[in-house]
């Protein structure tokens, strides 16, 4: 079994970077990660093999950075790294695959 360590989703810089910029008042922390609104309504559609895949916006905001403030802003379940070839994303405990994306919001 592989174990990554991680529950987020780890894409290339450049994708988790032009994902994130489809969600609005998404921020870098300039670290990989990324937080967005906590009451964000988007939604993100990843395709494998041709099915499509929706992250819903509880999936995206992770962690309040300040349980307080429930309207603030959160981590996102989506993080930029190096996983391995320029196209692979890390999804989930036990997969990383080469993947297209549907950058569609709703």
């Amino acid at each position: 079994m592989y174990d990554p360590g991680t529950t987020l989703i780890v894409a290339p810089p450049a994708d988790a970077n032009t994902v994130h910029k489809q969600i609005p008042g998404a921020k870098s922390d300039g670290q990989g990660g990324f937080t967005v609104p906590c009451n964000t309504q988007s939604t993100i559609a990843l395709i494998f093999g041709g099915m499509s895949f929706s992250i819903e916006p509880q999936d995206i905001a992770v962690q309040h950075l300040n349980p307080n403030n429930p309207n603030g802003d959160c981590v996102s379940g989506i993080a930029a790294g190096n996983i391995g070839g320029a196209t692979e994303w890390l999804v989930s405990y036990f997969f990383s695959l080469s993947i297209m994306i549907d950058f569609s919001l709703s």
